[in-house]
């Protein structure tokens, strides 16, 4: 019998977008599969754009329920416990955006991989798309590739061998590459205790994995771009505030995470990405000129200049914190020399109004 895949999909607020989502489900060349679609307290009519999709299925794939407002993390848990409650056992699950779209063949070729290659995680490769269309990128393609569990949590945060330590700019990351899950399928009966950090407003999929991926032995990259990522103007998740809170958030977990039980390997890998994490907060409180932060993680930045040069890990990463240190300490002494002159000018007015 073919494996079952749950499919869940939390909605809120998505009714442009939903029906377009549910079709690019209901399309799988893959029949045996279970969608799990739990609105969130939508205000606009999601719920029932869900419900007449459901009825007008004349199979049994598509489950709906409504919650109150919760959040994403609150309503994936949601999911999970009803998959748990229900007793549906699913053989892997896949998490998709309700705005989202998904290829046809998409749970079709991730299952017929990880059944020939024994694996219980999958990540394939996954394009932007705007009104306009795909959008362009200078991301590289990525390549098939069998994972173990290092190398399962150093691909997903791209570090050591995948991406820095190829000697690759980040920006040219491939095109699997992305903290959220969207991308991935899970063995089920490895991560079926493992709930999302309700109290996050966003890198909930970053804290998930990080904790899932202590129970997956062995992945597989699937280079085929599958899954069709939206770009929304306007939307939350693009704006400015949310890209700035972001990198907070993020630098927030990944510390916390640092203090609890890990292996050496992932405490490495989480050091590295700390250490990124603290280079994007320091950068964006430059762009959106959060001063006293971007003084803040300058400081923190310096630490790990320390920890690197004495470790010897990421030679790459290594040199562009040296040259952003320097970089940063030409800019604050230029950007303090202008104030400087500026307040030179004006007392100069000052007292010659006076005078």
């Amino acid at each position: 019998m073919e494996p079952l895949v749950g499919i869940i999909v939390p909605v809120y607020n998505t009714a442009k977008y939903l029906k377009e989502c549910l079709n690019s489900i209901k399309n799988q060349t893959y029949n045996n599969y279970i969608c799990i679609i739990i609105d969130d307290g939508s205000t606009d009519n999601s719920l029932d754009i869900a419900n007449e999709f459901a009825s007008n299925s004349s199979l049994r794939k598509f489950l709906i329920f409504n919650k109150q407002n919760g959040g994403v993390s609150s309503a994936r848990n949601f999911a999970l416990n009803i998959i748990e409650q229900q007793n549906i056992d699913p053989d892997y699950i896949c998490f998709v955006d309700s705005d989202d779209i998904i290829k046809p063949t998409f749970i079709e070729t991730f299952i017929n991989n990880l059944i020939k290659s024994n694996a219980d995680y999958a990540v394939c490769g996954y394009d932007e798309f705007d009104k306009k269309g795909i959008v362009q990128s200078k991301r590289r393609k990525a390549s098939n590739e069998v994972l173990n569990q290092s190398q399962i949590i150093e691909h997903f945060y791209a570090v050591k061998n995948f991406s820095f330590g190829k000697g690759m700019p980040f920006k040219y990351r491939d095109t699997t590459y992305t903290w959220a899950l969207y991308n991935k399928c899970l063995k089920y009966s490895n991560i079926k205790n493992i709930r999302f950090d309700e109290n996050l407003r966003n890198c909930e999929d970053m804290k998930y994995f990080l904790e899932a991926s202590q129970y997956l032995q062995k992945g597989i990259i699937i280079p085929d771009q599958l899954y069709l990522y939206r770009l929304r103007i306007g939307s939350l998740v693009h704006s400015k505030e949310f890209d700035y809170h972001s990198k907070i958030n993020n630098y927030q977990v990944l510390t916390k995470a640092l203090n609890t039980p890990l292996s050496i390997h992932t405490k490495e890998i989480l050091t590295i990405c700390l250490c990124r994490a603290c280079y994007d907060c320091l950068f964006k409180a430059i762009e959106y000129k959060h001063y006293p932060d971007s003084k803040k993680f300058f400081f923190e930045f310096k630490k790990f200049i320390n920890i690197f040069s004495k470790q010897n890990i990421e030679g790459e990463l290594y040199k562009k914190l040296r040259r952003t240190k320097y970089g940063y300490i030409l800019n604050y002494l230029y950007i303090k020399y202008k104030i400087f002159k500026k307040q030179r000018r004006i007392s100069f007015k000052i007292s010659s109004y006076f005078s």
